[in-house]
């Protein structure tokens, strides 16, 4: 019996023994931890007035006292910093946040805060998990263009299609080189130039450009108009021009602009300033009906003979220079009636009509009004 006792109680002993070491080994100590939460979801805008509440999990905060120095941000945005850090309890504190603006446009996702290990009661440092601060693209006003004009070449440097512009009272156009490219800057306008908007971007400031119009130009079209003083000739760029034949060249813009049906350019008041100045005139001056015009003689024959000179000598000597006329080997006779000039060499009756009067003489030009040169 006694035996049978002892082994009993030997098998009861192996068995708490078993026990104890199954219990033993299925025991497995929880890991420290902590968390970060932000009372709200962060952003760009809210970021300075961010509170992250750090919780901590088998640990504690090793006393009342804590230092943010002991606190570190990771990853966060340039000009993030911890303002506060506040202790709650042994394993709760907030961290108030501190941002200065400066602009960042990509989200940040690996927002994390470290707790050095003087902090806590376990002497290990921890790190929280993975934050998002959600960045927000603001608009950006462009900046006004640096285009440039030249007012006298009335032209634009410096467009891009990123630009519209408008051209004195009408709408913002974008802008395309091909139709900027007609614009007509020639004048007093003025054109503004500004970035054109694009997605949230608004439009920037109008850079202005002024165009005014030209001496030259202005000269030459009062000209045009017979509304110039002597000294516009000078100005448009004529050479030579004589004060004493301002009237006739007048007369004589005018009755060629009748002709071309249109303003003369610089270069055609040049020619007639010149002409004129050699003692040569243009035909289309000539008013009146019966003129007879002999190579460079012209002869009016409704005047009286004393005014006119038309007689058989003076028809003799105005022929010779029709007869002997190099530039076009012909001979030159015309004749104006109703308004019109006609070849008499040529064709039937009053011969054939002169629809150009450059024509007449081989260049539009005579001498002599009634034996006096004009």
């Amino acid at each position: 019996m006694d035996k049978l006792k002892r082994v009993i109680s030997y098998v009861l002993v192996v068995c708490m023994m078993v026990v104890n070491m199954s219990f033993n080994a299925g025991v497995v100590l929880a890991a420290a931890g902590i968390a970060g939460a932000p009372g709200v979801a962060m952003t760009e805008t809210n970021l300075d007035a961010a509170v992250v509440t750090l919780t901590l999990t088998e640990e504690t905060f090793a006393d009342a006292t804590l230092s943010a120095a002991n606190f570190t941000l990771n990853n966060a945005p340039a000009g993030t910093t911890i303002e506060s850090v506040t202790y709650t309890d042994t394993t709760h504190a907030n961290v108030a946040l501190a941002f200065s603006g400066i602009d960042f446009d990509a989200d940040v996702t690996t927002f994390t805060i470290t707790v050095a290990a003087g902090e806590l009661a376990g002497g290990n440092p921890l790190v929280t998990g993975n934050m998002t601060i959600t960045a927000v693209v603001e608009p950006v006003t462009p900046a006004a263009p640096a285009v440039t004009n030249d007012d006298t070449a009335n032209t634009v440097t410096g467009m891009t299609t990123a630009m519209e512009y408008k051209l004195d009272a009408a709408g913002y156009v974008v802008y395309e080189a091909v139709a900027f490219g007609l614009l007509d800057f020639s004048g007093d306008h003025t054109l503004l130039v500004r970035v054109a908007a694009e997605g949230i971007n608004p439009f920037g400031p109008d850079t202005t450009l002024t165009f005014t119009t030209n001496p030259a130009v202005a000269a030459l079209a009062a000209i045009n108009a017979g509304t110039e003083i002597f000294a516009d000739f000078a100005t448009a760029g004529v050479v030579g021009a004589d004060v004493a034949n301002k009237d006739i060249y007048d007369e004589t813009i005018l009755a060629e602009k009748v002709t071309k049906g249109s303003s003369l350019t610089l270069v055609e008041v040049q020619a007639i300033v010149t002409t004129i100045n050699s003692g040569k005139r243009y035909v289309s001056t000539i008013v009146g009906n019966n003129i007879l015009l002999v190579g460079d003689y012209a002869f009016e024959l409704d005047a009286d003979l004393d005014v006119s000179n038309y007689d058989l000598n003076n028809f003799l000597v105005a022929a010779q220079t029709a007869y002997v006329n190099g530039d076009t080997l012909r001979y030159e006779v015309y004749f104006s009636f109703g308004g019109t000039w006609y070849d008499v060499v040529t064709g039937e009756g009053l011969g054939t009509e002169m629809t150009d009067l450059s024509d007449i003489n081989g260049d539009g030009l005579y001498e002599y009004m009634n034996m006096v040169q004009e």
